[in-house]
């Protein structure tokens, strides 16, 4: 039955598939990119922070320890996003299949 039966819709259903494969696998590279900026900025804010605690500059480690904070907070939203989508799209290889 491969007019208007279950060939034409396994069909579509299998593009569909592919096509939100595809915008994951964005996604995933999107969030990747972001994760690994925010964890360089945590880093440099980190040394910062521990500069201004050995420096005693009191307003500076607030601003840091602030900074460190959000960043760590972004950090984990990010590795949320990444892990249901690996999750969703079963990761092979560390690559979206």
């Amino acid at each position: 039955m491969p007019v208007g039966g279950v060939a034409l819709s396994d069909d579509l259903g299998a593009r569909w598939r592919e096509a939100d494969v595809l915008q994951a696998q964005y996604f995933h590279r999107v969030l990747a990119v972001q994760r690994d900026v925010v964890q360089t900025d945590l880093a440099i804010h980190t040394t910062r922070l521990t500069e201004a605690q050995l420096g005693g500059d009191h307003f500076l480690m607030r601003h840091e320890r602030r900074m460190v904070r959000n960043l760590e907070t972004e950090q984990r939203k990010l590795m949320a996003m990444l892990c249901a989508l690996e999750h969703r799209f079963h990761v092979k290889g560390g690559v979206l299949s």
